[in-house]
């Protein structure tokens, strides 16, 4: 059996190798993630496994990650609901004036907002939980120009921040 390259038309061969070339690699698979658990508040997250932590800051409940390459981050932590929820929404939405939010759910006890700002693409999602006493976050944020090979591992850690809604610490 011939390579399947040796099958394909030059033009195919050599826009296939552009391609392989120009595309950065992609973060870590599902396979290559590991469990980040808040002590305290019991928040949940899949990281990939070749992020850094970074060191704890006792000023908030949870942890930060960089990529291998420093120029992404990941962070994970909770927020006790004190005030108005619609308040906390619109302040986890839109963190900075200079922000574009092209992307935004709200459901009861739950948002997802993400955008640009200037040349980084941002991701968060919160959820309410605790019976309406914790919030759980996570923010995500990477060059713009990465967002294609993002986009999968953004979903899986998304997903894995959805704790029950009684779970509480």
């Amino acid at each position: 059996m011939r390579p399947v390259f040796a099958r394909l038309p030059i033009g195919a061969v050599f826009t296939v190798a552009v391609l392989t070339v120009a595309v950065p690699a992609a973060p870590a698979a599902a396979k290559d993630l590991r469990t980040y658990e808040d002590a305290r508040f019991g928040t949940v997250a899949a990281v990939p496994v070749d992020w850094r932590q970074l060191p704890r800051d006792d000023r908030w409940h949870g942890a930060r990650f960089v990529s291998p390459d420093g120029k992404s981050w990941l962070a994970i932590y909770a927020v006790p609901q004190t005030g108005s929820v619609t308040a906390h929404m619109d302040a986890t939405a839109r963190t900075n004036a200079r922000e574009d939010v092209d992307y935004q759910v709200r459901r009861p006890g739950w948002l997802v907002a993400s955008g640009t700002r200037g040349p980084r693409v941002f991701y968060r999602k919160a959820v309410l939980t605790c019976h309406g006493t914790l919030w759980h976050h996570i923010a995500f944020e990477y060059p713009a120009r990465i967002k294609s090979a993002y986009e999968p591992l953004v979903s899986i850690v998304s997903r894995s921040l959805d704790p029950a809604e009684d779970s509480c610490p």
